[in-house]
C-alpha cells in the first residue's frame, strides 16, 4: 500500500511540500538566514521538478534533509564561537584576579562547568588552564618588556652605558631589590 500512495504525483508533491515548509521553518528556528535555506532547498517554484517520478523525488528530499542538517551543524558551530568569544573576552578583562577560575567563568556563560569545558577544548583547541596561562603568559611579557624600556632608557642616560651593568650596580646597591612576592618565598629580580 505505501509504494501505492508514493506513485501518486499528488502525494509526492504533498509529501516534498511539506518537507520543504519544514525544513524552511527549522531553519529560520534556529537561526539560519533565509538566503542560505533557499541557498540549500531551492526555490519553492523549482519543485516540479523534482517531483516528476518516485527515484527523483526521494533524492530531492535526501539531498534536502542533508542540507539542513549541515546547517543545523553549522549554526550550532557559530552558536558555540559566541560562547568562547564572550568567555575569552572576560578571561582578557579578569586574567588577573585570584578567583578567575573555570567555575566562575562557566557561570558567567551560563553552562555547567563540565559542558563549557568540554566546549572551550573543542573550539579553542586549549584547555581553559591553558588558555589562562598562555593569556597571563602575554600580559607578563607586555609588562616585562615596558620594565626592559625602561632600563634600557636609564642606562643611556646615565653614565652607565649597557642596561646589564646598570642593572647590577643597582642589585649591589640594594637600589634593585623589587621581587615578586609568594606564600613562603621571596623572588628577587
Amino acid at each position: 500500500m505505501r509504494g501505492e500512495n508514493l506513485k501518486s504525483l499528488m502525494m509526492r508533491q504533498y509529501i516534498c511540500m511539506d518537507i520543504y515548509f519544514s525544513v524552511i521553518a527549522f531553519g529560520e528556528e534556529i537561526g539560519v538566514c533565509r538566503e542560505e535555506l533557499v541557498q540549500t532547498c531551492g526555490e519553492i517554484n523549482g519543485l516540479s521538478e523534482h517531483i516528476g517520478n518516485l527515484e527523483k523525488t526521494m533524492k530531492y528530499v535526501q539531498s534536502i534533509l542533508q542540507g539542513v542538517i549541515l546547517l543545523r551543524d553549522s549554526a550550532a558551530g557559530r552558536k558555540y564561537s559566541d560562547i568562547l568569544v564572550k568567555a575569552q573576552s572576560y578571561i582578557q578583562e579578569h586574567y588577573m584576579e585570584d578567583d578567575m577560575s573555570l567555575n566562575r567563568l562557566a557561570s558567567y556563560v551560563n553552562m555547567s562547568p563540565s559542558y563549557f569545558s568540554s566546549i572551550f577544548s573543542q573550539e579553542s583547541g586549549q584547555t581553559f588552564a591553558e588558555y589562562l596561562t598562555e593569556v597571563r603568559m602575554e600580559k607578563a611579557k607586555e609588562l616585562l618588556c615596558v620594565q626592559i624600556r625602561k632600563y634600557l632608557r636609564l642606562s643611556t642616560r646615565s653614565v652607565i652605558r649597557t642596561p646589564i651593568t646598570l642593572i647590577t650596580y643597582l642589585k649591589n646597591a640594594k637600589l634593585f631589590t623589587q621581587g615578586i612576592q609568594k606564600p613562603g618565598k621571596r623572588v628577587v629580580l
